[in-house]
């Protein structure tokens, strides 16, 4: 999933709404198979904002930009519990 978070990145560059709210689709049944029903949430604000004017535009890059970090930030901890438990069974 991180790769495809990085995406996102060059989309708000690009001026590539569309692209990422059809990301956002893309990821969200992700977020809620792995427990995180509160960021595919996010993620479906993101999937349905507008893009008609500019202050459309900053709330929806503001969305993203949240979304990569909190994504990112959970994706850490489910590898360092996922380690943790390695380390474990190890043993």
């Amino acid at each position: 999933i991180v790769p495809q978070i990085d995406m996102f990145h060059s989309m708000i560059d690009g001026a590539e709404w569309q692209a990422i709210t059809k990301l956002a689709h893309k990821i969200k049944p992700t977020l809620s198979m792995v427990g995180l029903p509160s960021l595919g949430k996010l993620y479906e604000k993101i999937q349905h904002a507008s893009v008609e004017d500019e202050a459309a535009i900053v709330e929806l890059k503001k969305m993203v930009k949240k979304a990569i970090l909190e994504t990112k930030s959970h994706v850490s901890n489910i590898e360092a519990q996922k380690n943790a438990l390695r380390k474990r069974i190890d043993k």
